[in-house]
Formats: structure tokens, sequence, C-alpha cells
């Protein structure tokens, strides 16, 4: 009796990440058709979502680099770049 209970537990464990892998899977093919469709990296777009969230407050380079964990020199020549082609200001805080 226990190793049916065991059993049907696992059996649905197994189920639920079968639904959270689909919802992944579903969820990484929209991010990649957002990146193409704006013509932009799917690096740019956690850029620009870290931004949104942030109540147009602005986001430090250390704290962005945090989040996405990028050295602070990599920030800057992402965000550098992203200037460049008008997808973000930078701005002193």
């Amino acid at each position: 009796m226990k190793t049916n209970n065991v059993n049907d537990k696992l059996e649905k464990s197994f189920d639920i990440f079968k639904e959270i892998f689909q919802i992944v899977k579903l969820a990484s093919k929209h991010y990649k058709n957002l990146c193409k469709k704006y013509n932009i990296t799917q690096t740019q777009f956690q850029v620009l979502y870290l931004l949104n969230i942030s109540d147009n407050n602005g986001i430090k380079m250390s704290v962005l680099g945090d989040n996405m964990e990028i050295e602070r020199s990599g920030v800057t020549l992402l965000v550098d770049k992203m200037a460049l082609e008008g997808l973000v200001i930078r701005r002193q805080m």
C-alpha cells in the first residue's frame, strides 16, 4: 500500500514537472519571437525588462550587472551600445 502511495505521488510530481516544462518551452518561444520582432537580443530585452520594472527611476549599472550576472565592464559596453541604438538613455544616478 505504501509503495502505491509513493508511486502515485511521484507520478503526480512528474505530471507537474511536465506542465512546467511545457510552460517554460512556450515562454521561451514567445521571448525569442519578441526579440526577433523588435530586432533586439535577448540580453537587450533583459535590460529593457529590468528598466521597466524599476518604475522609471533607472537602475544603477552595478545593480543591473548583479541582476543579469554580468561584470560591470560588460554591462557598461552593453548599455552604451543600447544608448547608441536609441534603446536606453544613460544618466547619472
